[in-house]
């Protein structure tokens, strides 16, 4: 029994090791009443005060919704080495906006921390009204 419990604590550990070198965001999006209206899904990292530190990556264009991705490789954004900092590499904030305007008011956004990131596979999940 210890041996079998010891197998999934080396599994646990490795696959945490393994998510914090190669981080990847799940997102899923909806909408409360489906349109088919096309929406373009962009993922932007972020520091505290919600400024994009470095550039972005879009996830999709042009997309009607529901949407969703997972296993996304954050690091197709082009991340300097050494990710993530505490001070810099904060947060991954996924915008969704209409794919022919993309005026704040028509966007909408969820965010995950880095600790999320690597260490969680919950999705980030944005609903449009």
């Amino acid at each position: 029994m210890k041996k079998i419990l010891f197998v999934f604590a080396m599994m646990a550990l490795s696959l945490s090791i393994f998510a914090q070198g190669n981080p990847v965001v799940n997102v899923s999006v909806r909408e409360t009443v489906e349109s088919q209206t096309p929406y373009s899904i962009q993922l932007v990292v972020v520091n505290y005060q919600t400024y994009s530190v470095i550039g972005s990556a879009f996830l999709t264009l042009n997309q009607p919704v529901p949407y969703s991705v997972s296993q996304f490789p954050v690091t197709s954004i082009n991340l300097p080495e050494p990710y993530p900092s505490n001070v810099d590499y904060c947060r991954i904030l996924v915008r969704v906006f209409r794919s022919n305007n993309t005026i704040a008011a028509y966007q909408y956004t969820g965010v995950m921390s880095w600790d999320e990131l690597t260490t969680s596979a919950d999705p980030i999940n944005i609903v449009i009204p």
